[in-house]
């Protein structure tokens, strides 16, 4: 194949000689030899040694070589007559070009253990300088290699006998191919996902361009619904031999700064503090990571038993998912006996993690309490996966609980400072009109009209699906004020059950935050809201999926949403509308409870029924003004 690339590469100099003929028999009259016999000389031996470059790279790199014809294998000519051949082309002087390694043109020649970058060689007048860059070696991924090769998908065939299939894909797996594009101007929100199609090795940014394109799957189709639920997301995780040379360049460095790498993940502002959110993120990070660690299973079923406090299944997750974060910062082999070393806690985790993070106070005390919780599953249960001195878990554990409540001050001082933040930033009912008259929802209510009517119903597309329920989303916070894991939870039989109180009507949402305190989560839906939400359960909600049975709000690919997808649509929603505060379902609550303590506050107590909370949590984490109104009076009485 190297052959036939340079041998047609004369042909086509030769042809462009030929074209170009006529011209040079004008100009030969006027045209003196240029090169002298040295010249010829040089030409020989390094036109040989290019084509011997070129057999040497197809022995090594190919386990085949290409037949060659009756012609080419006939005796190769004198090397007096060959030079003098040489020399000339149709009677012209050969003119001297230099042609630089390139990608299909690879021509190496060791000299001494380096490599020639330039190879010159003699072609006729008229033709043009060939330039192109030399092809870059890959390190082999697998530990145990580390070659360095020009072809890494043939050297995992040939070498580690990975099937053809999987070797094509070897790049994409590991994330090592060469990033030709010029760096992004906005952030590219897109997550490297595996493609779930048996046989496919693909590790994709946009996957369902790669289900559409690649295997011809519709856009409906339960095929490609199925196969979007089943990806997996693919963690940033560096190549092998750089995380190798990393180790082995800053042997020097301190232990707290080659610390493992955990996945960023933007956090959302749910229902609950900043410190809860980001605690979230963090346990969503690493919830995608593999953690199936037999002692981390124990630990989730004991704490879901009576011994551990029946805790409910998201609780559960986030003290996992805390614990192996925490290990993955002190300890990247995840040696489980890592998190017994107190003293590696502290210096690894509180020291450096947390200061790199810039974690919260509450954030902290939420992962020294997992932390305990731990260690008391150890001297509970005592597992044998892991080997351990009751003394000094116990001594640990007690240590853990004096640490969580030195940040007990900072977590209070942290709780002011985003109250006054949430002062300046608050939802008024100014903003709440402007948006009402604004032109997204006055978008979704016409698709609302258009759809209702099944004879001139408009497509539903995932741009109008998204609109109309994002809108919904913003009607239900702004008349209820209710968490967004109400929404997340309302299932389409709560939705059919709803029952009639006056003119407007009731949903009952029984799987919520406070359930066991307050009970059922109520949603009031006016006549006029009731009728846009039927509209969507029926027309829209069924292009979707055909299901029955679920949540009333899908994601778009017919997927529960979580409380913090519902907060991103609210957001969306709102940045479609133009205004600029930044909105999430805490907005509501928090401006909902301070304009009925303005205005009626007698009826405090009916809207924290009606949020399902007491009047206490409305006082602490929601009431903005009461404290600044107190201080303006008593500074009246004061001056009087």
């Amino acid at each position: 194949k190297f052959e036939d690339v340079i041998d047609g590469l004369f042909d086509d100099i030769k042809n462009l000689i030929e074209e170009d003929k006529c011209r040079r028999e004008v100009q030969s009259s006027i045209t003196t030899r240029t090169d002298s016999e040295a010249d010829s000389d040089e030409l020989h031996t390094e036109t040989k040694d290019v084509k011997n470059n070129f057999r040497e790279k197809s022995d090594s790199e190919e386990s085949w070589k290409p037949s060659r014809s009756d012609e080419e294998s006939k005796e190769e000519p004198e090397p007096s007559k060959k030079r003098k051949s040489e020399e000339t082309i149709d009677g012209q002087p050969k003119k001297k070009v230099k042609v630089l390694k390139g990608k299909k043109q690879s021509l190496r020649e060791e000299n001494g253990g380096k490599e020639e970058k330039d190879v010159e060689k003699y072609v006729g007048e008229g033709s043009n300088t060939i330039s192109t860059q030399a092809r870059r070696k890959l390190t082999c991924p697998l530990r145990s290699c580390r070659s360095n090769v020009v072809h890494l998908p043939r050297h995992m065939r040939n070498v580690h006998k990975w099937t053809k299939e999987a070797a094509a894909k070897v790049l994409l797996k590991y994330n090592i191919r060469k990033n030709q594009q010029a760096e992004p101007t906005n952030k590219d929100y897109h997550r490297r996902r595996r493609c779930p199609v048996s046989k496919c090795h693909s590790i994709v940014l946009r996957l369902p361009v790669h289900l559409r394109k690649v295997h011809n799957m519709k856009y409906h189709s339960k095929e490609y619904s199925e196969a979007l639920a089943s990806a997996t997301f693919v963690s940033k995780k560096k190549h092998p031999a750089i995380l190798w040379k990393e180790e082995r360049d800053q042997i020097s460095t301190p232990p707290e700064m080659m610390l493992g790498n955990v996945q960023k993940e933007k956090n959302d502002d749910g229902h609950t503090s900043q410190s809860e959110s980001e605690s979230l993120g963090e346990r969503k990070s690493c919830l995608n990571k593999v953690t199936a660690h037999p002692l981390f299973i124990k630990f989730e079923e004991w704490l879901k038993s009576p011994d551990g406090g029946k805790r409910d299944s998201k609780t559960v997750s986030q003290h996992s998912a805390q614990l192996v974060n925490m290990l993955n910062a002190i300890d990247d082999t995840g040696e489980i006996e890592s998190l017994l070393d107190i003293g590696l806690v502290r210096s690894a985790f509180l020291n450096t993690h947390v200061n790199a993070k810039k974690y919260e106070a509450g954030t902290i005390k939420s992962y020294l309490m997992s932390l305990r919780h731990f260690f008391s599953f150890l001297l509970a249960e005592n597992p044998d996966e892991v080997n351990f001195n009751v003394e000094e878990v116990t001594s640990s554990r007690e240590k853990v609980r004096l640490w969580s409540t030195s940040y007990k001050r900072d977590s209070c001082t942290r709780r002011w400072m985003k109250l006054e933040e949430d002062v300046f930033n608050r939802l008024t009912p100014a903003s709440i009109r402007e948006f009402e008259k604004s032109e997204a929802p006055r978008e979704a209510v016409k698709l609302i009209g258009k759809i209702s009517d099944p004879s001139n119903a408009p497509l539903v597309t995932q741009m109008a699906y998204t609109l109309v329920r994002d809108f919904l989303f913003a009607q239900i916070f702004i008349d209820n004020a209710n968490r967004p894991g109400v929404l997340s939870s309302m299932t389409l039989n709560e939705f059919y059950n709803m029952r009639k109180e006056g003119d407007d009507y009731l949903i009952a949402v029984k799987a919520h935050k406070t359930v066991h305190i307050h009970g059922a989560a109520y949603i009031v839906l006016s006549k006029r809201l009731k009728a846009w939400l039927t509209i969507f359960v029926q027309y829209m909600r069924f292009k979707v999926t055909t299901s029955t049975t679920g949540p009333v709000f899908l994601s778009w690919n017919g997927q529960s949403m979580t409380p913090g997808q519902i907060n991103k649509a609210v957001q969306s929603v709102f940045k479609k509308a133009k205004i600029s505060t930044k909105v999430t379902s805490t907005s509501f609550r928090k401006a909902a409870v301070t304009q009925m303590h303005e205005t009626n506050p007698e009826l405090s107590g009916k809207l924290a029924g009606l949020m399902a909370h007491n009047e206490a949590t409305a006082k602490k984490y929601y009431l903005l003004s009461e404290k600044s109104k107190a201080s303006v009076e008593a500074s009246k009485k004061l001056a009087s």
